[in-house]
């Protein structure tokens, strides 16, 4: 079986953001297959009803839990253009030897217990050699000696987590994400009116594509309508070389780009980087502290350029009037803030 690509941290965000953006989740899988638990999902070789393809959760769900072969004009039918181009560069989606326009996913991918999950297909591609097994096989994480693994772990963080091979591997990915939680991730009531942050500095911030990392984890808990400062050193310029910087020119604001992505036919290298930007420029103005950038290309990034962070945060919360909440995220992406829910 075609392996999967390690791919940019960037690339693997596109494809959770699109995930999460077409409702993959354990409630929606369950409700659309009509199932009570993911961990007693069928998929239709095991004599799931077989029903008309209607939406982006019928495809994701048919590609990569049933295993099947769909055409790719359903995939850039029904699939954001940001999505499909994560899940080809990952090596997630390819076409067939015989028919290269019928996709199938080279691995199994499903929401449980929180997490995204891959592991190997077990149904052979539709046309093709169905080979064997490899000797390391990763078998599905939803089965129902698995679900009832999961139940048995505590809900509550504990200090430290011994996985001794005793019963399944999500196990170790649940504990470790619920301990994550409590680590790196901070809640917080409601959303803030401004959002002060960094690219956690050097060497994270040596570029503007790089600090949208930073501007991502502010635009977490930034209101509608709100402000992101952020602070970043950019001695790299936009950079220069790869798309990001044409990209930014070839749409006049981030609603034209998301426009333009939305065209069935186009693709370019950086531009889910673009389209995480322009989707945080939609909620929040952002204001961006750089020695790194001219007037000229920060505005051409579609920002507005902070000579002083505090003044510029105290005028953008007096504009947002006398309740105003102002929060400040020092070291950026390192901490990754929610709006507790």
């Amino acid at each position: 079986m075609d392996p999967l690509i390690i791919g940019t941290p960037e690339q693997f965000e596109a494809l959770r953001m699109g995930l999460i953006e077409l409702g993959y989740s354990v409630e929606a899988i369950c409700q659309r297959t009509g199932t009570d638990s993911i961990f007693r999902f069928k998929t239709i070789a095991e004599g799931r009803e077989r029903t008309e393809v209607s939406d982006g959760l019928d495809v994701l769900v048919r590609l990569l839990m049933d295993g099947e072969t769909l055409a790719a004009s359903l995939l850039t039918r029904f699939l954001p253009a940001g999505l499909l181009a994560a899940m080809q560069a990952l090596g997630l989606v390819r076409g067939t030897k015989i028919q290269p326009d019928q996709l199938y996913a080279t691995a199994a991918l499903y929401p449980v217990a929180g997490l995204y999950v891959a592991s190997d297909r077990t149904l052979p591609v539709h046309g093709e050699d169905p080979g064997t097994l490899p000797s390391d096989v990763v078998y599905a994480a939803i089965t129902g000696n698995t679900g009832r693994f999961l139940s048995a772990l505590p809900e509550s963080p504990c200090e430290d987590f011994l996985d001794l091979c005793s019963g399944t591997g999500i196990a170790a990915l649940v504990a470790g994400a619920r301990f994550a939680r409590e680590t790196a991730m901070a809640a917080v009531e409601q959303p803030y009116d401004v959002v002060v942050t960094t690219n956690s500095g050097y060497p994270l911030d040596q570029n503007l594509y790089q600090a949208v990392k930073g501007m991502r984890a502010a635009a977490q808990i930034v209101r509608q309508g709100g402000a992101i400062v952020i602070a970043s050193q950019c001695a790299d310029g936009l950079p220069d070389h790869g798309r990001y910087k044409d990209l930014l020119h070839e749409a006049p604001g981030p609603d034209a780009f998301l426009e333009l992505l939305g065209r069935p036919q186009f693709h370019a290298h950086d531009q889910w980087q673009v389209q995480v930007q322009a989707q945080i420029q939609r909620r929040a103005q952002v204001h961006l502290h750089t020695d790194g950038l001219t007037d000229t290309q920060v505005a051409q990034a579609h920002m507005q350029r902070c000579l002083d962070v505090a003044e510029t945060a105290e005028r953008l919360a007096r504009e947002a009037g006398p309740d105003a909440r102002i929060a400040v995220l020092p070291q950026g992406p390192q901490t990754i803030p929610y709006v507790a829910r």
